[in-house]
């Protein structure tokens, strides 16, 4: 997994006190552990519960603290409409049954709400590999 050797040459670099785990996002849940700072990178968008994915995490986040996000984008949603669309399977990736959800700027901004964030700020849309993405943070 180049993800876990790409943190632990930095971890070392840096001789930070930061650890990573690899597991299954909703286990945060099962901790007593809060966090100042959590990434949820390219996962809300393969998950069957994206607002319960976000609940865990502003559960698991301090006050104050803030989650990054980054998910599969709405290609020109309406920027007055709150759009989060359901792809079919295998229909943003081929062979990737797994891409659910595709999320607009207000959309993820009302779901962060319902899920207990006090507020999600600086969204940005880009594009990778010709697909939309959508990152901001959401603040707890």
């Amino acid at each position: 997994m180049w993800a876990a050797r790409a943190f632990r040459a930095i971890h070392r670099l840096l001789g930070s006190a930061v650890e990573y785990r690899r597991m299954d996002a909703f286990e945060l849940d099962r901790t007593d552990e809060r966090f100042d700072l959590v990434y949820c990178f390219g996962i809300l968008h393969r998950v069957e519960n994206p607002l319960g994915l976000l609940r865990v995490l502003r559960g698991r986040t301090a006050s104050g603290g803030t989650v990054l996000v980054e998910t599969y984008g709405v290609c020109q949603p309406d920027r007055d409409e709150p759009a989060i669309r359901v792809s079919a399977p295998g229909e943003v990736y081929a062979r990737d049954e797994f891409v659910y959800w595709a999320f607009g700027n207000i959309g993820l901004q009302r779901l962060a709400r319902i899920a207990g964030f006090s507020r999600a700020e600086s969204f940005v849309e880009v594009e990778v590999d010709d697909h939309p993405r959508i990152m901001g943070a959401l603040i707890a």
